[in-house]
């Protein structure tokens, strides 16, 4: 009969490493075990007396390593436990574990900022994450439209395809939001990024101007025109639309 696991302090130097499968996304959690500590504890099966191998926790380890540290508080199968059963742990511990969706994410950032009045700085420093991740996020919780579907529907997963979908054109958002609707499946960020390409060989007249200028120009002409401080695409967009919406006014006048 397998036992239940017992909670114990490990040192570091005393756990197999792990064969591959630990090096993607470990120093962002160590960023955040830093900050935050670890929030979930690694789940080790005791081989021989004071010697352990991961059963879950591959990156949490890398991450323990990384930070220096020389034990960790783990739950230890004990020697004996049936082989089956501790893989069977392992596969449940990852199978359980539900992404975290970008609609989600943003809207959790933006309620900290919100709620406890943090900048962007503060924020990132506390989450152990960078500012221009807190930024991307904050500004996916203010898209609106079928941008704002588009998130909400879970078509736009990650903020890369979000900032390349945003950028494109009315008639392509609409194309690339239907097609996914229809197989079911997310808005790749290749396909966006494909339309978004396209649109740069053959740019729009008011874009002709912008794309010829450099970043530290945009910025400028984007304070001058009180669009605030986004990322590089964001304003090239949001000085287009600022721009349009002059030459609007002009017109009518």
């Amino acid at each position: 009969m397998n036992r239940a696991p017992v909670v114990r302090e490990v040192p570091l130097s005393a756990i197999e490493t792990p064969i591959g499968g630990t090096a993607h996304g470990v120093e962002a959690l160590a960023a955040s075990v830093r900050v935050l500590g670890l929030l979930e504890s690694l789940i080790l099966a005791e081989t021989a007396e004071e010697r352990f191998r991961v059963v879950a926790g591959k990156r949490r380890l890398g991450a323990l390593r990384l930070l220096g540290c020389e034990t960790t508080t783990a739950r230890v199968y004990p020697v004996g436990t049936e082989p089956l059963h501790l893989e069977l742990v392992g596969v449940a511990s990852n199978d359980h574990r539900v992404p975290v969706a970008l609609g989600e994410r943003a809207s959790a950032v933006a309620r900290l900022v919100r709620e406890f009045d943090l900048s962007p700085e503060v924020l990132a420093e506390r989450l152990g994450r960078s500012v221009a991740w807190v930024g991307r996020l904050l500004v996916v919780a203010q898209c609106t439209g079928l941008v704002r579907e588009a998130v909400d529907r879970h078509l736009l997963t990650n903020p890369s395809s979000f900032f390349y979908f945003r950028s494109l054109p009315e008639q392509h958002q609409v194309r690339l939001f239907n097609e996914a609707l229809h197989h079911t499946r997310p808005i790749s960020e290749g396909e966006c990024r494909e339309a978004f390409n396209k649109r740069l060989r053959s740019p729009h007249p008011k874009d002709r101007v912008l794309l010829n200028l450099t970043f530290s120009q945009i910025q400028a002409l984007a304070e001058l025109l009180g669009v605030g401080n986004v990322p590089d695409t964001e304003i090239k967009n949001a000085v287009r639309r600022k721009l349009e919406k002059q030459c609007e006014s002009l017109a009518a006048a």
